[in-house]
């Protein structure tokens, strides 16, 4: 027997997405005698039910609404309501902002600015104990950035560069 959507509603937010994000990749069976209509409709509710947008409630509106279009003969219906809340998301939260914040290039511009060269950097990392406080502050900037850029990587974005290489390599022996 599926869970009832007062069940559903309780659980917090993640654990929902994480369901029906196991529900589209067909990880776990549809359950057909589920409200899932009724869950959109109430996750829609929840994201517009103040001024500040709640976007945890907002995608789980969304994704119940693709994810039944993509089981519909019909689909038009539930995916203008997804086109909907999409709309009323973009206009609720600046998208001009949204935008800047999620803009990758702006990290990837600002990690791969280097205060110095290659060769600078590998050079005063052999000795780097000897330097003074502000040469092994821009050394530490760099195996900052780099972490990041790793850290990105790792995430999925591919982030490469002149020498990208080297410079992971060098972030090894940095301070």
């Amino acid at each position: 027997m599926s869970k009832t959507l007062k069940e559903i509603l309780d659980k917090k937010e993640e654990d929902i997405l994480l369901w029906l994000n196991e529900i589209e990749k067909k990880e776990v069976e549809f359950p057909s005698d589920f409200n899932f209509h009724g869950l959109a409709e109430a996750a829609t509710t929840l994201a517009f039910e103040v001024d500040d947008i709640n976007l945890k409630w907002a995608i789980i509106g969304n994704k119940v609404y693709e994810i039944l279009a993509e089981r519909a003969k019909n689909s038009h219906s539930f995916m203008l309501s997804s086109m909907n809340i999409r709309i009323r998301t973009i206009k609720n939260n600046d998208s001009d902002n949204i935008r800047d914040l999620l803009d990758i290039s702006k990290i990837t511009n600002w990690s791969t600015d280097f205060p110095l060269t290659f060769n600078e950097a590998k050079t005063m990392s052999k000795n780097w104990q000897e330097l003074n406080v502000f040469q092994i502050k821009k050394l530490r900037i760099i195996k900052d950035k780099l972490r990041l850029i790793e850290r990105m990587n790792d995430s999925g974005f591919e982030i490469e560069f002149s020498n990208f290489d080297d410079w992971m390599n060098l972030k090894k022996v940095l301070p």
